[in-house]
């Protein structure tokens, strides 16, 4: 997977899992900082396809050698981590 030309916002990427979570039924108030799969709000398998698809919005894997999905499990977690990625590929 590489790199996309454009750079995607943070507003992009957090819509984009609020989006996720709504489909599967999930209300978006106050959950940045909830752990969702250990709060049982969200099924492990639900979580990896929600990752997937950040991955897909920036063109490039999130989970990697450095950075696994124990690290994912929040919005805030996924945001940061997105953030940090998209910054190291400027």
């Amino acid at each position: 997977m590489e790199a996309g030309d454009n750079m995607v916002t943070k507003n992009e990427i957090k819509n984009f899992i609020y989006d996720e979570l709504k489909k599967v039924g999930i209300k978006t108030d106050n959950v940045d900082d909830v752990e969702l799969v250990e709060s049982r709000i969200l099924s492990s398998l639900a979580l990896v396809q929600i990752i997937a698809g950040v991955e897909s919005l920036l063109g490039q894997y999130i989970i990697t050698d450095d950075i696994g999905i124990e690290e994912l499990t929040t919005v805030n977690k996924m945001l940061a981590i997105a953030q940090k990625i998209q910054e190291c590929h400027v």
